[in-house]
This record gives C-alpha cells, sequence and structure tokens, in this order.
C-alpha cells in the first residue's frame, strides 16, 4: 500500500446478469428482488463483465477489444470502466459504472462496434465462458481518478 495514491470503495447490490465465473452461475447468486431498481432513470448502475478468452481467438479478440475500448471510452453514461485480468493471462473483464440502466443499454445494444463483437464471440466460439452482472451500488466511500463515481451521475 505504499504506493496506494486512492482507493474507492463500493457496496453492490445483485441485479441480474448471466453466464458463470468458475463454473458458478450468475442466476443462482444474482437474483433480482422485487426491490431492485436497475431500471430506474436516475439509478446508477455497475457491471462487471468476465471471459475466458480461447487461446486460439487471442489475436482476434485483442483486435476487436481495442476497438470496442474507444467505443466504450465514448459512450454517453459511462461513469469509471477498469479493464482485471486474473492469472492466467486469457481471463479477462471489466468493472464500470453507468449513470443509469438506459446508458449501459444504449452501449451494449446500440454501438456498431460492440454489437458485431458480440455476434461475433457467439459465431466464433471465442469463449470458454463469459459472465455478465448487473449491481445497483448503494453505498460508496473514496475516489476514482479524483472524484467518487457515485456523487458522479
Amino acid at each position: 500500500r505504499a504506493g496506494l495514491r486512492e482507493s474507492w470503495h463500493v457496496k453492490l447490490r445483485g441485479a441480474g446478469g448471466h453466464g458463470a465465473w468458475r463454473g458458478v452461475h450468475v442466476p443462482r447468486i444474482l437474483q433480482r428482488d422485487q426491490s431492485d431498481s436497475s431500471g430506474d432513470a436516475d439509478t446508477p448502475l455497475a457491471i462487471i463483465t468476465r471471459a475466458d478468452v480461447r487461446l486460439r481467438a487471442w489475436r482476434t479478440f485483442s483486435a476487436a477489444a481495442r476497438v470496442v475500448d474507444r467505443e466504450l471510452q465514448a459512450s454517453d453514461g459511462l461513469v469509471a470502466v477498469v479493464a482485471v485480468g486474473e492469472a492466467p493471462i486469457l481471463r479477462l473483464g471489466t468493472f464500470s459504472v453507468w449513470r443509469n440502466h438506459d446508458a449501459m443499454r444504449n452501449f451494449a445494444t446500440r454501438r456498431p462496434d460492440h454489437g458485431a463483437v458480440v455476434q461475433r464471440t457467439r459465431a466464433e466460439n471465442w469463449y470458454g465462458e463469459e459472465m455478465f452482472a448487473r449491481f445497483v451500488p448503494y453505498w460508496s466511500t473514496g475516489t476514482w481518478d479524483g472524484r467518487d463515481p457515485l456523487r458522479a451521475t
């Protein structure tokens, strides 16, 4: 922690998703309850994506990821995003915070490069396992890039 300059902590409530992380299926642990407000216009949303990229798809995935990242960074309503990895190198993911469900949905379904890549991942079977999980952030403290992302929404 000697070099730590910032720290942001957030508490999340599961709000649904699909897929699995190391064999644990998301719907089993993120049951959407009746009090979920992830569709509300003013409710921030956090997303975790994760994939085990097949070795044979690595180059194709890497090239596509650069294009999608440019589209992601320019997305209206994206508050913060970070890529994450786990050993071995082919296990990758993202953690992102969005202004609301509509902003996230617009990126996921209406951005041409992202949509094309999602179709290719399925058609070409890039992943051994994949996961998409939604969360409603309900508490945070600290900063990420000099601000608290929940207060920036």
